[in-house]
């Protein structure tokens, strides 16, 4: 998982980057200057929207804010890929069963949460 307060920094060199205020920032991102430092401090997380929402306004690539978190999601991935490519069809039918139920409960106990 990234690190919140590597993830805060980046933030706040974008936002120095253009030129921007937190106020400035904080508006252009339709959020309160108080969620836009909590963001800098790494305390918080922008939702996905917002999270699109701020690599536009700053003019960055998500890669920019998220440093190496997607590149170990990539080789990961890739290591996963080339596992699953050495398995029989029916077993991969097997997989995606079980993978799909999982996430399935995973929703449930999100929705008893």
């Amino acid at each position: 998982m990234i690190d919140g307060k590597e993830f805060g920094s980046r933030i706040k060199l974008a936002r120095q980057e253009r030129g921007y205020t937190i106020e400035k920032s904080a508006e252009l991102c339709d959020v309160s200057e108080s969620i836009w430092r909590q963001y800098e401090r790494g305390a918080r997380f922008p939702t996905i929207n917002r999270f699109i929402e701020l690599c536009r306004v700053m003019k960055q690539r998500p890669e920019f804010f998220l440093g190496n978190e997607l590149d170990d999601l990539y080789k990961t991935m890739t290591r996963l890929a080339a596992k699953l490519d050495q398995l029989p069809e029916e077993d991969l039918d097997i997989l995606e069963a079980a993978a799909d139920k999982m996430i399935e409960r995973l929703h449930t106990r999100a929705g008893k949460a």
